[in-house]
């Protein structure tokens, strides 16, 4: 962390100062860290209560933590519990998605339980997003400059700009997981597809930081393993993920032991499928939303007090052992698994530019605000029919101190089927140092395992 606070200080960016050229105008820059968080949320609950205060307490911090680390055990009894029956009284509450779900399924249900703001954030964090707030710039839809580090901007003018902190958010230096992702029919039989993922963290890194400009536009790297089903298994994929579109923006790079030859792969972007999802999920749909925004036009329409899944017990029954069977169902999940609590999130419209090709033509975004994580999304298609509903499972990490989804489903209503994705089980171990994530190393890598 301190590597972070001595960049700063060497590109001559105090805290104590506001520059001269600011991307926000004083007197709201004011607001961060008194009315707003310092990531930009309303510290302020609603006027009835049903949405609690966020309160800087790092004792109130280590409690949440503490709670949350109880994994499974009930925090008590839901409120109340959403059905069909009594859906219109809280409809103000729920995404469409949430409510075609309720008058699809007759076993659908949403269970309700008291909001815990428990959504912190490493000081370092904390303090590069007000410096983004004073310096960080969106050139276009796809290339911010000037931002290092935190949440590049706190306060959003744009829709781009809010999608943005979600891509940018803090996540850790690395990651590791095996990935479970199944594809669930109509009567709740699922096929399973099993990825080894790595994860490496160039932006929101306080351990390397890296100031985004047209000469500097590296965010992250994957390296996938695909481990089963066996017609899959032995694939390989490497994402470098650059800010920018076009030549300046995605690399993809792909081997396996059929075709150990690696080559380039354009189609690991956009509104080409993933691997193992048998047609539901577009890339641009992994982690929520990723990649290039350019097919797009963007709204920032506001916020909403909305109904998300969230702080539901951190583990899934059986996930320990690699077994999911007892979440899925004919349909959707099982409801019973997880908690929905009352949240602000502001709300970001995507249409599709005239001119571009995506099956999805338009997507209302649900952002929480408190952790600039997508928790859900409407996707209409160029019918204006609903085609799709995403959501994310949040929770807090304690020992991160970040907030993860620990799962993401995507219901398709035209076939009744759906996709239940970043289920993880245990084995990944320690994440491989930089020189794993090259080309050529994937390259040797697939040539060894042939």
């Amino acid at each position: 962390m301190r590597t972070l606070s001595r960049a700063l200080l060497a590109l001559g960016l105090g805290f104590a100062v506001a520059p001269v050229l600011a991307a926000v105008p004083a007197a709201e820059y004011a607001t961060l860290g008194a009315s707003l968080t310092p990531v930009g949320a309303e510290r302020a609950g609603n006027a009835d209560g049903t949405l609690p205060a966020w309160v800087l307490d790092r004792g109130q911090q280590a409690a949440a933590g503490k709670l949350m680390e109880l994994g499974d055990a009930e925090p008590g009894a839901p409120m109340f519990v959403i059905t069909i029956d009594n859906m219109n009284r809280f409809r103000d509450w729920l995404t469409e998605g949430h409510m075609k779900l309720l008058q699809e399924y007759n076993t659908y249900s949403m269970r309700v339980y008291p909001s815990r703001r428990t959504v912190r954030w490493p000081e370092t964090i904390e303090k590069a997003s007000l410096l983004n707030a004073q310096r960080c710039k969106l050139v276009g839809s796809d290339d911010p400059e000037g931002c290092m580090a935190g949440f590049p901007f706190p306060i959003p003018k744009s829709g781009a700009e809010a999608i943005w902190n979600h891509k940018l958010r803090w996540r850790g230096e690395t990651l590791s997981r095996i990935n479970n992702n199944l594809v669930v029919d109509p009567k709740g039989q699922f096929q399973a597809t099993r990825v080894r993922e790595d994860f490496r963290f160039s932006y929101a890194n306080p351990g390397r930081p890296q100031l985004l400009d047209p000469n500097s536009r590296d965010l992250w790297q994957l390296a996938t393993e695909t481990l089963a089903p066996p017609r899959l298994a032995g694939t390989e994929l490497l994402i470098r993920e650059r800010s920018g579109t076009g030549t300046e923006g995605r690399m993809a790079w792909i081997a396996s032991q059929k075709q150990p030859r690696m080559r380039r792969e354009p189609n690991a972007c956009c509104d080409n499928f993933t691997p193992g999802a048998e047609g539901l999920q577009f890339y641009d749909q992994m982690d929520m939303f990723n990649g290039t925004l350019e097919r797009y036009s963007w709204k920032l329409a506001g916020k909403r007090e909305l109904l998300i899944p969230y702080n539901s017990p951190r583990s899934v029954a059986g996930a320990d052992k690699g077994d999911f069977s007892r979440l899925v169902k004919p349909w959707h999940i099982d409801q019973a698994w997880p908690h929905y609590e009352l949240h602000r999130v502001w709300v970001v419209e995507a249409a599709l530019k005239k001119g571009s090709a995506h099956p999805v033509r338009k997507r209302i975004f649900y952002i929480d605000e408190d952790s600039w994580q997508i928790a859900a999304v409407d996707l209409l298609d160029v019918y204006d029919q609903a085609y799709q509903f995403q959501e994310a499972h949040l929770g807090y990490d304690p020992q991160l101190k970040a907030t993860v989804a620990s799962a993401e489903l995507v219901y398709q209503f035209d076939i009744g089927r759906y996709l239940v994705s970043g289920l993880v089980s245990p084995g990944a171990g320690a994440t491989p140092g930089a020189e794993y994530f090259t080309p050529e190393a994937l390259q040797k890598r697939v040539k060894q395992s042939d």
